[in-house]
């Protein structure tokens, strides 16, 4: 080291903290107090003691979303401006549910230091090629995707397209589909290339009516090339756009599911509108309006708010799946205590139980990095308090040392106390599971989570039975009924109408809002 190197260097150490409240400086010490390669500092803050760390559990990413949505509105009651908060998130790709949420409410927000998840080139073209599937005729798109990836198909042939197309009143789509019969100046190999391109789209376009549309946009992606396309690349931003692909695909999947659930189409067309309504809600991303700010975790470094969220505390997402892997995780401990550190008077963590990932729902595991602060500094249900503390090894003791292989720490009145238990087996996510961007097997149907997480079991009710009769286990769906989902959490249902197949339940959900749930689908259990 430096001062072994220099034996007469002298060490001084900035142990003041002028931003933050005891309270968040105090969580942030008991982080990175379990970095082994680190100069050992106390840090203090002579600010007020602040209110304590919000630690809220989700059941999904979207009701997680919703529920950093509530705390906003609660925030702003306290005489917060939007522009006092962020959202900090360890990758890009996270953005996505928060934006929706936040179009939905009409809350202004920016993405610092990126564009929105509809703006990402990736995204984009993923979704001209599907708008194309519904609607061959749809110009922009496919001005946007005829020749990416390359085809052979160039800007001078495609000027050649448009311009036949206004002589003859028609639209390019025909033209490419028919260029013999549109005179289109262009040698018979291009013609070729132009008809291979429209029978492709039209292919697709026939299994819009039928086809599910996690099913559709997966075969389209991958037989299009665009899938292989974005994968090919190994660097850092390439991983990006990879996980941004991965996320639309899982977002498909995910409102597949959900439409199943209430009745609703699980058609293509039925999720390009929603995505449209989204991005016609575009925010003004001007410094001029107060804004919530979303951002990485990297890029937050140097900033300061307000209020912060540090959102998706979960094992392999952070720490990342690759920090795990690689044994890195002091980087990402130095990582999160960059995140906490960003917080002047509020901070709240949250995570969630089940993710969307390759087309189905994964369950997680909180991060370790939660139980590594003390409970004093933070604040949960105990529902919530249950969960976080009992379930995921940390990575070292509280008071430092490492813990055994089979040991395990809960919180009990308050305190960190070990015991022995079976060893859990680490969360892994597979890329070789059919609904990946990796692989080329068929998509299966969506799933909902298993019942590994430490809630009750959830199942699916898929035989025919009236309002009244008594579902499996002998209860039965009644007015009043308090139920846990497997996506939208806990919510009360408060009406039940139709009979048979058709049997629905209209249920207000505590963070989700009212859905109305189509019964032999629904995935929740009876409180």
């Amino acid at each position: 080291t430096f001062q072994k190197a220099y034996q007469d260097a002298r060490l001084f150490k900035l142990e003041q903290n002028y931003r933050s409240t005891q309270t968040i400086v105090g969580a942030a010490n008991c982080i990175i107090h379990h970095n082994q390669r680190q100069i050992h500092k106390d840090v203090y803050s002579l600010a007020e003691q602040g209110a304590p760390i919000d630690v809220c559990e989700a059941y999904s990413e979207k009701e997680e979303a919703a529920i950093v949505a509530r705390k906003i509105h609660e925030l702003k009651n306290e005489g917060y401006d939007y522009g006092d908060m962020a959202i900090l998130y360890r990758t890009n790709s996270q953005s996505k549910a928060f934006e929706d949420e936040f179009k939905r409410r009409r809350y202004p927000y920016r993405i610092y230091g990126g564009l929105s998840f509809y703006q990402r080139k990736e995204v984009k073209d993923a979704l001209a090629y599907l708008r194309l599937a519904v609607n061959p005729h749809d110009e922009e798109a496919l001005r946007r995707v005829i020749n990416y990836p390359a085809r052979g198909i160039g800007k001078t042939t495609l000027d050649k397209v448009f311009l036949s197309a206004i002589d003859h009143a028609v639209a390019p789509f025909q033209v490419i589909s028919e260029p013999s019969a549109y005179a289109l100046d262009v040698n018979a190999a291009t013609q070729g290339k132009l008809q291979r391109f429209a029978q492709f789209v039209a292919s697709f376009s026939a299994l819009v009516p039928t086809e599910r549309a996690d099913t559709l946009a997966l075969r389209m992606l991958r037989e299009s090339g665009l899938v292989a396309e974005v994968n090919a690349g190994r660097e850092p931003e390439d991983r990006e756009r990879q996980e941004n692909l991965q996320t639309l695909m899982d977002d498909i999947s995910a409102s597949v599911a959900d439409n199943q659930e209430q009745g609703r189409s699980v058609l293509l067309t039925e999720y390009l509108q929603n995505v449209a309504l989204l991005t016609d809600q575009d925010t003004d991303d001007s410094e001029a309006v107060p804004s919530v700010t979303l951002m990485t975790v990297h890029a937050a470094k140097g900033l300061e708010f307000p209020a912060v969220f540090v959102v998706g505390m979960e094992e392999n997402l952070f720490p990342s799946e690759m920090a795990v892997e690689e044994g890195n995780i002091e980087e990402e401990r130095r990582l999160f205590y960059v995140a906490v550190t960003r917080a002047a008077r509020r901070l709240t963590l949250s995570w969630s139980h089940s993710r969307m990932r390759f087309g189905k729902f994964e369950n997680n595991q909180c991060s370790r990095f939660l139980r590594e602060i003390d409970a004093k500094f933070l604040t949960t249900k105990k529902k919530e308090s249950s969960l976080l503390f009992g379930d995921v090894r940390p990575a070292a003791r509280p008071e430092g040392g490492q813990s055994s292989k089979n040991e395990q720490w809960t919180m009990d009145n308050g305190q960190w106390k070990p015991h022995n238990l079976k060893t859990l087996k680490p969360y892994n996510l597979t890329t070789s599971s059919p609904h990946s961007l990796n692989s080329s097997s068929p998509a299966p149907s969506a799933a909902a989570p298993s019942a590994s997480r430490p809630l009750r079991p959830v199942r699916a009710y898929q035989s025919e039975y009236t309002a009244s009769a008594p579902l499996p286990g002998g209860q039965a769906v009644t007015v009043g009924a308090r139920i846990e989902h497997a996506r939208f959490g806990l919510g009360t249902v408060k009406a039940i109408e139709g009979t048979g197949l058709d049997t629905k339940a209209t249920v207000a959900f505590d963070n989700a809002g009212q859905k109305q749930l189509l019964l032999r689908f629904a995935k929740f259990t009876i409180l």
